[in-house]
């Protein structure tokens, strides 16, 4: 048999990732919560404990929204590429970065 590993869920107080079946279900009856915030809402921990703080995600770098010329097919990539890219849709070598109609007109008046 193949091994599934671990699941994991998300506690719904904190959002830090819980194994399946360590959680606690909350007040509400719905949702899951870690066993730190579980003690933290009922009282088991000292005034003073505060509970976990969430995990911190990473920035994602900005995306750049891309123009085909030739289909007119608008897509993203992770950042401006510095090489050519094609185009996902026909495959056309003709892509630009896409300019909202707004940024042109204030550029122009401005």
């Amino acid at each position: 048999m193949f091994g599934l590993g671990k699941l994991f869920q998300r506690c719904g107080n904190c959002g830090m990732k819980v194994p399946k079946g360590e959680g606690r279900i909350a007040k509400d009856g719905r949702t899951v919560v870690c066993i730190d915030c579980y003690e933290f809402i009922f009282g088991k921990k000292t005034i003073n404990a505060q509970p976990p703080q969430p995990a911190i995600k990473p920035k994602e770098a900005p995306k750049v929204v891309m123009v085909c010329q030739k289909c007119k097919y608008r897509f993203r990539v992770h950042r401006k590429p510095t090489y050519d890219i094609a185009c996902p849709y026909c495959s056309s070598n003709w892509v630009h970065p896409y300019v909202h109609e707004v940024d042109k007109i204030l550029g122009a008046v401005s």
